[in-house]
């Protein structure tokens, strides 16, 4: 109380006078790898972002309807939820339009979250015609921020033409790009709700119109621990999928492109999740505020970096490898306050640089003479706080002035 009170007095007198980024690790060779029909397979951990096994994963393939998972995080990243979204007639274009459709009417109202539902269960293409109209003000200009998001994300094989996945010269993908982009919407708590939601209600107005949503996602029901994320099918893509199941909090996405048959693409993703769950575990790297790394300041202070969330690293069962980590200090100009991202930790396995993750200033380093940097909710309280102490100053000085008055006029 009396440190706070010394700064508060020291302010009187002044006032008076921004993921984790993660690159492939070779899959394991041996015969423990799965067998699978799919042409490009992806699997990734998604806690430590790296690939477990890999099958051409950066071919360029035609995806169907997993380019809704695109969709979705454009959605929720530039959209409100609870917004009323009045249908187009864009909807009813079967030019366009076609496919799994749950039949959407020119004037039907929704809320942007159930439109979401529809596309992301249902596979609505209807659905996502309405969302990208709503969102972009037209398709052409929602598959302009999607195609922006890709290249934001990494996904550097992935070009969209439109927000259903339908097939269309130019719109393809790769495993990777899918299990990168699955991966940060899994990131979302409203898209990891939605994709992992078996069943919901579509209300509607008119009667016979579709109201009941079924996720076309089997394995939320054949595979123990599936919790989401999409899957798709076109005669040009044959069927596609992404699934991500969690298992003793390890939470793993599987991708398949190009896969012959529904069955085989349910057995493929079984394959693979097994896979990753029986050959592979998770070990912690550095502790969320972990001090990793103290660098001295051209002004003799210390500034102590670490990271804000815990840093776990894959290995197969079994192996000595071991993970090396490289802190690589940034930008050490001051003041730094405490949280500040001032650099990166570069982890490795086997050379290979594995995972990127921020750095953060563990505590603030302030000018030297300069006062402590406070949080920010300390600055305002200090702020209001002194204000009101100057405030009764004056208030002091001018009863002061109108009691000299006062003795003044008494004197005559």
């Amino acid at each position: 109380m009396k440190k706070r009170l010394v700064l508060l007095l020291t302010l009187c007198l002044l006032l008076a006078g921004q993921p984790v980024l993660a690159e492939s690790q070779p899959a394991r060779s041996g015969s423990t790898e799965p067998a699978i029909n799919a042409e490009a397979a992806v699997l990734m951990d998604a806690a430590t972002g790296q690939i477990l096994y890999q099958r051409n994963p950066d071919e360029q393939l035609p995806i169907a309807s997993i380019t809704k998972m695109m969709t979705a995080i454009v959605a929720l990243e530039k959209g409100n939820l609870d917004a009323k979204v009045t249908i187009g007639p864009d909807v009813m274009d079967r030019n366009k339009v076609y496919g799994t459709l749950v039949y959407l009417e020119p004037g039907e109202q929704f809320t942007l979250r159930e439109l979401l539902y529809a596309m992301l269960l249902n596979s609505a293409n209807d659905a996502a015609v309405a969302v990208a109209d709503y969102i972009g003000g037209s398709v052409n200009g929602f598959v302009q921020m999607m195609n922006q998001e890709a290249q934001k994300l990494g996904a550097y094989d992935t070009h969209f033409m439109n927000p259903d996945g339908l097939t269309e010269p130019g719109h393809y993908s790769s495993a990777r790009d899918m299990a990168l982009i699955a991966r940060y919407g899994l990131e979302n708590p409203v898209f990891s709700q939605i994709v992992g939601t078996k069943s919901k209600d579509l209300p509607r107005e008119k009667a016979g119109l579709p109201d009941k949503l079924d996720n076309i996602n089997r394995m939320l029901w054949l595979y123990d621990g599936a919790d989401g994320v999409k899957t798709g099918y076109t005669e040009a893509a044959e069927h596609t999928f992404v699934i991500s199941a969690t298992r003793d909090g390890r939470r793993l996405i599987a991708v398949g492109l190009k896969d012959p048959f529904p069955r085989t693409s349910d057995k493929d993703a079984a394959a693979l999740l097994d896979y990753g769950f029986g050959q592979y575990h998770d070990v912690l790297l550095a502790s969320k505020g972990q001090e990793l790394e103290s660098v001295k300041l051209s002004s003799g202070q210390a500034l102590k970096l670490a990271t804000d969330e815990d840093v776990y690293g894959t290995l197969a069962n079994g192996t000595e490898d071991s993970f090396q980590l490289k802190p690589k200090p940034g930008n050490l100009a001051l003041p730094i306050k405490a949280g500040e991202a001032r650099g990166q930790l570069e982890v490795y396995l086997q050379g290979r640089q594995v995972q990127t993750v921020p750095l953060v200033a563990i505590e603030s380093v302030d000018l030297p003479g300069s006062l402590p940097l406070a949080p920010k909710s300390d600055l305002i309280w200090y702020l209001l706080t002194a204000l009101v102490l100057v405030m009764l100053v004056a208030l002091q000085r001018h009863l002061a002035r109108r009691n000299r008055r006062v003795v003044y006029r008494g004197g005559n």
